[in-house]
């Protein structure tokens, strides 16, 4: 063997023990390196997770007329009422941040002062967690400036946004954000958030736009949400936004027609309802398996009892 081809060999040996043992090729910005298998060395690229898991429902059933669904009692069996508050009312979403070697999950939720009403004193408060399985609430709200409720947080370029239920406003009509450098404290109020409100009363989205739902794909951002007009009471849209001021218009995505909704006639007219048994839809958390969306909302049965709902989709 010439001294070119054992040099030749040496280096595919190398090679070899580099991809063995070292760090596989490829990956993109943002990614995060994992066990792919049970065996020595065995890596892969993955995303790094905005979202983790759906909320625990108490058992409830998804059948018409089933269980009562309340998502303020859904966390009160891990996480007590903050002193001074009267209750918890829409908790957010659970957020992983891998830079965070001490308590890398969040919950983000709202608790109020006083009798529950459009107009009560609600704010955003955040638990965290080493494991996602034992939780330490806070005690203090981490955003004081707005009233808000239905809190959901993502890990964006410019930093960590949390999008909610504007209540400060009344009558309520638009989402409104706040960013932070960490996820946890240090919130700036950005305004509203760009998601459109067409303020034409006979508009599906005429009234309001709340309960939003965000998560990032590449560099564009996402919002499922809910909106109401007059004789139309819940349906779920979806708007997206490609540039670095989210407060800006976003673009009602679907033929600027909702994504899912109830069973309205009156106001929908010939148009089939996603879920037939449900006078309405709010969209409460989303996960994606593949390349499967999993969308968890709640509605409204024809007996008038709030009960979970599971929707998928192979497109955003």
């Amino acid at each position: 063997m010439s001294q070119e081809s054992r040099l030749q060999a040496l280096a595919q040996r190398i090679a070899a023990v580099i991809k063995q043992r070292g760090v596989p090729a490829g990956g993109a910005v943002g990614q995060l390196l994992r066990k792919a298998g049970a065996s020595d060395y065995a890596t892969g690229w993955t995303d790094a997770p905005n979202v983790l898991g759906w909320a625990d429902l108490k058992n409830p059933t998804a059948q018409p007329g089933g269980r009562a669904f309340n998502r303020s009692v859904t966390i009160g069996s891990i996480i007590p009422t903050p002193a001074g508050r009267s209750g918890m009312r829409e908790i957010g979403n659970i957020c992983y941040d891998p830079t965070d070697l001490v308590t890398p999950y969040r919950l983000y939720y709202s608790a109020y002062v006083g009798t529950y009403s459009e107009t009560a004193q609600i704010e955003v408060f955040m638990a965290t967690s080493a494991n996602g399985v034992t939780w330490t609430p806070g005690t203090t709200p981490i955003i004081t400036a707005r009233y808000i409720e239905d809190p959901y947080v993502v890990l964006t370029p410019q930093g960590w946004e949390l999008y909610g239920e504007d209540k400060t406003q009344q009558p309520q009509k638009n989402i409104r954000m706040f960013r932070s450098a960490n996820g946890k404290d240090g919130w700036t109020d950005l305004g509203f958030a760009g998601v459109p409100v067409s303020n034409v009363g006979s508009a599906w989205n005429g009234q309001d736009v709340s309960s939003p739902v965000v998560w990032m794909e590449g560099s564009r951002r996402y919002c499922l949400f809910e909106a109401r007009t007059v004789g139309q009471d819940g349906c779920i849209g979806l708007a997206y936004y490609d540039g670095t001021d989210p407060t800006q218009p976003w673009t009602l995505a679907n033929s600027g027609q909702p994504v899912a909704i109830g069973n309205n006639a009156t106001f929908f007219g010939a148009r089939a309802p996603t879920v037939k048994w449900s006078k309405l839809l709010v969209p409460d958390d989303l996960v994606r398996v593949g390349g499967v969306y999993y969308l968890l909302a709640h509605g409204q049965s024809m007996a008038n009892r709030w009960v979970p709902v599971l929707l998928a989709s192979t497109t955003s």
